[in-house]
């Protein structure tokens, strides 16, 4: 298996570990709160175990959904440069027409 159907894995069983859990712990709790009959009561623990596991779900299916690569590795360093003259041209250099470039202005890098 590689890594991203793992994660996924994990995903499915922390929500899924989550709802049974908060069912668990909210049923075995005598709350004032919840409801007096016995369907009314496991609507509300279900609906509270549902929120609870959908919250963990999101969490971890967007950490599940990462590539798991270094964001850094695939950025690609961009150098600025700008001159500017007395007359208030400004000339920015950006990306592939950097250093080595000529220029078609005339200034520093023309070639």
């Amino acid at each position: 298996m590689t890594a991203r159907p793992v994660r996924w894995l994990l995903a499915v069983v922390a929500s899924t570990v989550t709802f049974g859990l908060c069912l668990w712990a909210v049923s075995a709790v005598s709350a004032r709160w919840l409801p007096e009959g016995e369907e009314a009561r496991w609507g509300v623990l279900a609906a509270f175990a549902g929120v609870t596991a959908a919250a963990v779900g999101g969490a971890v299916g967007w950490w599940a959904a990462q590539d798991g690569a270094d964001p850094s590795a695939d950025r690609q360093r961009i150098d600025q440069e700008a001159d500017v003259t007395d007359d208030g041209d400004v000339v920015q250099i950006a990306g592939d027409a950097g250093a080595g470039a000529p220029r078609s202005d005339g200034g520093p890098g023309a070639g």
